[in-house]
């Protein structure tokens, strides 16, 4: 039981920090600091508002820790929303033109084998 007292939910990123802020997708992983692989892309996607993917003929995997990720299906075809505690395969053909997603209050790590 835990009486009365209301406890506001804390947003905060994988730092600790809180989740508001400006929207990025900047590359953990992909032949630049601070890890350098050329055999693995790895980005973390966070803030509110649309970005566009990189294009690229490959598979990639999303996962999303926090808030929510809709990602656009190309051609009218709508979008499909991941929410947090999800993932989801976005296929090649999807990525082939980078496809735009719209990430509310979202934590995300998109990746993919090169």
């Amino acid at each position: 039981h835990r009486g009365d007292v209301a406890h506001a939910p804390h947003r905060l990123d994988a730092l600790g920090a809180p989740s508001r802020g400006p929207l990025a997708r900047p590359p953990c992983a992909a032949g630049a600091p601070p890890v350098t692989s050329e055999s693995l892309y790895v980005a973390r996607l966070h803030g509110t508002g649309v970005l566009r993917l990189p294009a690229a003929d490959r598979l990639f995997g999303l996962t999303v820790l926090e808030g929510a990720v809709s990602v656009d299906a190309g051609a009218g075809a709508g979008s499909v929303r991941v929410a947090a505690g999800r993932s989801a395969a976005l296929p090649a053909a999807l990525q082939r033109t980078g496809p735009s997603v719209t990430l509310e209050r979202a934590h995300a790590v998109l990746s993919a084998a090169l």
